[in-house]
């Protein structure tokens, strides 16, 4: 194969420095620079009230780095095994003192994945200017707060991070080189941080496939997917059931329409930036042929079409159990969209040369979305600070509560919150005895009861049946339980709401899965509690009570 390409002498030809996108780059790069720094003290200030939230606490509570299998085991059929090593370490130098240390990684990937953008764009030929805006649109995407902030998002943005890595490396002309090796290290690195990997890879192999041949494209892929596959037979697990070919395209097509309206932000953006694409392609086509996707518009192409696979892939799991509209979450449309945007740059690129004053209405749809977002940011966190302040709360009233001493070690009294699933109050009693569980400088009356009352109720996971037939709970039910009884359920999630004597709700309401136990002790009594079903595995049911 050629190391040379004619859409390489091509590009060089047209990369004129009297075209305005071209003037000036080393200007580019300083202002991308300065945003960069000027948006991880964004970061770092949006994470003042952030706490240790819904993954955190699996990989603070449930995994050992004493226990191989441990850490091997999936969460959420992922592959974490890099995301848990560093969480736990860092728990071991700073405990529960301050969640920055354990966000610093994630931002700093976030980062990392700007600058990996700006880099493939510049790849493709495009001019330093239109890089470091399509870049910025990335970088300060605060629709996509929660991929940013999170410390567990180190699992898709450090695959993300190193899978465009692994692309950069090998992406070049010629034979096999020392960095297509790195290429290759870079790969399982993202494969150890989650599944998203996958669609990376498979990105890097349709690159190779593209511009430098099949030999290649084996090379970089066989290798990786040889050693998920192993990885899968020993520990993968699969509970979620597929959904129908209809509701995976619809969940396809909402994911990608949400992830480009999220880049936008405007009305009718979306629907502007496919006009951009398209428009911008077409030039591509008719001034080079199709033969530019085999040579530096590879990885751009490969990389768009990883957007729409990274739903594919997402949906076959979730369409199913959780629905097309779960397509909209942020964690998927982050990943998508930073796929999406070296092909969206490369079309403004080639509008700007064709003609001035079209191609800056082009760029400024790019870019149109960045304020907005910045906003996003904001109102993002202020919807969750209260809730996370709630819960924080709740976890350091639970170990000082009377009730404490005599709870079982692995009740958890938060089953159903997806900020604290798997916080156990072996874990909560353990930190109050050695220090590093921070304590709350008031507990008001409130948040006093929910500990009373989470305290009260433990869902056992070695109970056997209960005593009798299943019935559905389609309306509330009332019933009245001592301490020692048992309380027996199935099928979808049930809630338990205590009330009082008279039936008026108090308030205090515990939901919980029958797969992870389906007998519910009361430790503490009398309660009056009132009954519902919901849940995506069906109506919960009540199963009887007995002691």
């Amino acid at each position: 194969m050629s190391t040379r390409t004619e859409w390489d002498a091509e590009t060089e030809d047209d990369a004129r420095p009297s075209v305005w996108i071209d003037r000036s780059p080393k200007w580019a790069v300083g202002l991308f620079v300065l945003v960069t720094v000027g948006a991880a003290a964004f970061y770092l200030y949006m994470t003042r009230y952030r706490w240790f939230f819904a993954d955190d606490w699996d990989y603070l509570v449930v995994r050992n780095l004493g226990v191989p299998a441990s850490l091997l085991r999936p969460h959420n059929e992922h592959l974490q095994l890099l995301p848990i090593v560093v969480e736990r370490l860092t728990f071991g130098i700073f405990k529960l003192d301050s969640y920055l240390p354990y966000q610093i990684p994630v931002i700093i990937l976030h980062l990392g994945v700007s600058w990996l953008i700006w880099a493939h764009i510049k790849r493709a030929g495009v001019g330093a200017w239109i890089a470091t805006a399509g870049a910025t649109t990335f970088l300060l995407l605060g629709s996509a707060l929660g991929n940013i902030i999170f410390a567990s998002q180190l699992t898709m943005v450090g695959a993300l991070s190193f899978g465009l890595l692994q692309l950069l490396l090998a992406n070049h002309d010629g034979p096999w080189q020392r960095r297509d090796y790195w290429a290759l290290v870079a790969g399982f690195t993202a494969m150890l941080c989650s599944n998203v990997s996958v669609t990376m890879i498979a990105v890097t192999g349709l690159t190779m496939l593209l511009r430098r041949g099949w030999k290649t494209a084996v090379l970089q892929t066989v290798p990786l997917a040889a050693v998920f596959l192993l990885w899968s037979a020993f520990y993968g697990t699969s509970k979620f059931r597929p959904g129908s070919a209809a509701d995976l395209a619809e969940f396809i097509w909402r994911g990608m329409r949400g992830a480009f309206n999220s880049l936008s932000q405007i009305p009718w953006g979306g629907v502007l930036l496919v006009i951009v694409l398209l428009a911008g392609l077409t030039l591509v086509v008719l001034s080079h042929g199709w033969s530019v996707f085999r040579g530096r518009l590879a990885a751009p192409a490969a990389m768009f079409l990883g957007g729409v696979g990274s739903y594919l892939a997402a949906g076959i799991g979730r369409a199913g159990p959780y629905g097309p509209e779960s397509a909209a979450g942020s964690r998927f449309s982050g990943v998508a969209i930073a796929l999406i945007i070296p092909l969206l740059a490369v079309a403004v690129d080639a509008i700007c040369r064709r003609n001035t004053a079209v191609g800056i209405l082009a760029l400024v749809v790019l870019v149109a979305g960045i304020p907005q977002n910045i906003d996003k940011a904001f109102s993002s966190a202020r919807a969750e600070q209260k809730q996370i302040t709630k819960v924080r709360e709740l976890i350091m009233a639970l170990p000082v509560n009377p009730l404490a001493a005599d709870a079982p070690d692995d009740l958890r009294p938060l089953p159903e919150d997806a900020y604290a699933t798997e916080v156990t109050m072996g874990f909560l009693k353990e930190g109050l005895r050695d220090g590093w569980l921070p304590q709350s400088a008031g507990i008001d009356r409130k948040t006093e009861l929910a500990a009373t009352f989470r305290l009260s109720l433990y869902q056992r996971v070695d109970a056997g049946p209960g005593p009798g037939p299943c019935t559905p709970i389609v309306e509330p039910l009332d019933i009245r339980a001592e301490a020692g009884d048992q309380i027996h359920i199935g099928g979808g999630f049930v809630s338990f709401t205590e009330t009082t004597v008279k039936g008026a709700l108090k308030g205090q309401r515990i939901t919980y899965n029958p797969n992870r136990g389906t007998t519910v002790a009361v430790l503490s009594g009398p309660l009056s509690l009132r009954l519902t079903g919901t849940g995506v595995n069906g109506a919960g049911q009540f199963c009887g009570i007995g002691n």
